[in-house]
């Protein structure tokens, strides 16, 4: 007959459990390290996370934990502190047998106390059946959205046919400005300039000048630099979008990978001309630093950003991982959280 054990949940003490969470993460989290320990565990300028652990007996070694993630949204133009379920670690004996329900439980059961109104989760496939039994609701789940820019980068990445990629890039390439209809003209409006770091230019654009839809997560120039790194961590690249007289109208931070510029952020003024405009100016930068493709995921209920991702420009592919959301309390501030309709969240965002 199987025996299940039954688990002591408790909060850990940070920073003393950092050995402990350090452990459970090596063993059982892909990229786990001390690196992102140190970012979100102890330099996050929104405070320390919720972590809970679970034990099989008192004073036992910990076989399992989850973290809340503090993180602050916008919602209709109002502050909302929330937090994202991230770092849920189970020991492989004990998966299937009660302590992955118990610790996200006892997370859920923190937020009165830690002020927060909502809980994001980002599961994956495992993962999920334990959000859905705590009755999150699903908000939709993320597109990606990739605007091909050199066939033959493309082609010696998948085939490992440098001679056939350079044929099809003489052929294909000069074409592709036309096929996906690059606005030239709408770039014109701003120019496309690497920084840095965000700094005071920004800070009037994040007040006054982003179209944002109703839910999104606040962003600001300290939460910023410290969510890329910037300006210390080269992998990620800060792109401002400037008017003629200097002042930041947009801006995208992109990552490349495998010859992909991957989009983790992009905002823009004057809604879709403006989004067009840093788009436009994306794709040539991209092509300036010979990638094949510029890659966006995101999941975007309100279609603020997406109805400027549309064919021939940019083909849209469905990703399975869903985006989920949990508000015991809703009150008339917070039910735009509920409506999938009112929400944008990039890939940058769900980059922990």
């Amino acid at each position: 007959m199987l025996v299940v054990p039954s688990y002591l949940v408790e909060r850990a003490q940070l920073p003393d459990a950092r050995g402990v969470v350090l452990a459970l993460g090596h063993r059982n989290l892909s990229g786990f390290s001390e690196a992102r320990y140190a970012k979100y565990y102890e330099t996050n300028p929104l405070g320390l996370p919720v972590v809970c652990l679970a034990r099989t007996e008192p004073g036992g070694p910990p076989v399992g934990m989850a973290a809340l993630i503090p993180i602050e949204l916008s919602v209709s133009g109002t502050l909302v502190r929330a937090g994202i379920a991230a770092d849920f670690a189970v020991d492989a004996e004990h998966r299937g047998l009660g302590p992955a329900l118990q610790l996200q439980r006892a997370l859920l059961a923190r937020m009165p106390e830690e002020g927060l109104e909502a809980v994001i989760g980002l599961p994956n496939a495992p993962a999920e059946p334990v959000f859905r039994r705590l009755r999150f609701r699903e908000l939709g789940r993320f597109s990606r959205f990739v605007k091909p820019l050199r066939t033959g980068v493309l082609l010696d990445r998948q085939l490992g046919r440098p001679v056939l990629g350079a044929v099809a890039s003489a052929l294909v390439d000069p074409l592709l400005p036309l096929v996906t209809r690059e606005r030239r003209a709408a770039s014109r409006a701003c120019s496309l300039e690497l920084a840095e770091a965000f700094d005071e230019r920004f800070s009037p654009f994040f007040e006054h000048g982003a179209d944002t839809p109703q839910v999104a997560v606040r962003r600001s120039v300290a939460l910023l630099n410290w969510k890329y790194g910037l300006p210390q961590e080269p992998a990620n690249r800060l792109l401002a979008a400037l008017s003629r007289d200097g002042s930041v109208v947009g801006y995208a931070v992109v990552r490349e990978r495998n010859g992909v510029l991957h989009v983790l952020e992009l905002q823009a003024a004057g809604a879709r001309a403006g989004l067009s405009a840093v788009l436009s100016g994306l794709a040539r930068y991209a092509r300036a630093q010979r990638a094949g493709a510029l890659s966006l995921r995101c999941l975007d209920g309100a279609r603020s950003l997406t109805s400027a991702l549309r064919p021939p420009a940019f083909f849209e592919r469905d990703e399975q991982r869903p985006l989920l959301v949990h508000v015991p309390e809703p009150r008339p501030g917070t039910a735009p959280l509920l409506e999938p309709r009112h929400w944008l969240f990039l890939e940058g965002d769900a980059d922990l």
